[in-house]
């Protein structure tokens, strides 16, 4: 294992930008003597991660974007994390003992956990991995959701969807250690009893698990659209400028030949003018020649 698979982070560094904090409601279930947390936060940073990035190394920068996001005091207090000043990150392959995050107070660990991030919305994925995982350590499970909210009383979602406000989230999950034996399927209900509740409470009229790279290309091919919709604006607003132009140079051409008519008029009279009097002169002349 190479040294560059693992860091350390300070946890004293420049506080957090609103972009990784809390959004909307913390929701926690209780199981006997085990609490499972989910927070969320915006999916700005995942959806930009996923625009570029391969589904393995969306799972490392998903890793490695993670202590910035616990540095937030409000998402340590809501998940519940010890006080520590530093965070181990291994963001890649490491020992089967080792964990992908580990927190520490003046070097001692004080929590360790492993880390899982389902681009897909695959919270199975996320399960069965850690359950698979040698090293005992909660699991902290970033899955994306998509909330709709809504006042069409209408069941039917494409008209929710048509009408309402889509949000994002990434969802952290913390479910403790001492409930890695418990089956798969009751951790999976558990997870979407806490989007049920997540629903109820936020408001929301539907809340479901998506693929975070599905969404990231259907936004970028919506700002591609709406670039070449502004680009095509400007060529019509450009066209019709041209059009003004046209029309303005007809009616200057116009203008041009009704002086050049009435010049031309004004000429023939000139002439006209000019002509008689040259023929009066020689009228005249003959007649005071014919005189003498």
């Amino acid at each position: 294992m190479g040294k560059n698979n693992i860091y350390l982070v300070s946890t004293l560094q420049s506080q957090t930008t609103s972009r990784t904090g809390i959004i909307g409601r913390v929701i926690r279930i209780r199981e006997a003597d085990t609490e499972i947390t989910m927070l969320q936060t915006s999916a700005g940073e995942y959806v930009r991660m996923a625009l570029y990035q391969t589904e393995p190394q969306l799972g490392v920068k998903a890793v490695d974007l993670l202590p910035t996001i616990l540095r937030n005091k409000n998402i340590q207090r809501e998940l519940g994390l010890p006080e520590h000043d530093s965070v181990i990150v291994r963001s890649r392959r490491h020992r089967s003992g080792e964990t992908d995050l580990t927190l520490l107070r003046n070097g001692r660990a004080v929590a360790r956990f492993s880390v899982k991030f389902s681009p897909t919305g695959n919270i199975k994925y996320c399960i069965d991995s850690w359950k698979a995982e040698r090293a005992d350590a909660d699991l902290l499970a970033l899955i994306p959701v998509r909330g709709i909210r809504s006042n069409v009383e209408s069941d039917d979602l494409r008209e929710a969807l048509r009408h309402g406000e889509s949000i994002y989230y990434i969802t952290i999950t913390r479910i403790p250690s001492a409930m890695r034996h418990r089956p798969t399927r009751e951790l999976l209900g558990l997870f979407d009893r806490l989007l049920d509740v997540k629903r109820g409470v936020e408001g929301l009229r539907y809340v479901w698990r998506v693929n975070i790279v599905e969404v990231a290309r259907a936004l970028r091919d919506y700002e591609v659209i709406r670039r070449q919709d502004e680009m095509l604006e400007l060529q019509r607003g450009t066209l019709r400028r041209q059009d003004e132009m046209l029309e303005l140079q007809r009616e200057t051409l116009s203008v041009l030949r009704d002086m050049r008519d009435i010049l031309m008029r004004f000429l023939d009279i000139a002439i006209g003018l000019g002509e008689k009097r040259r023929r009066k002169k020689k009228k005249k002349k003959e007649e005071e020649g014919g005189g003498t």
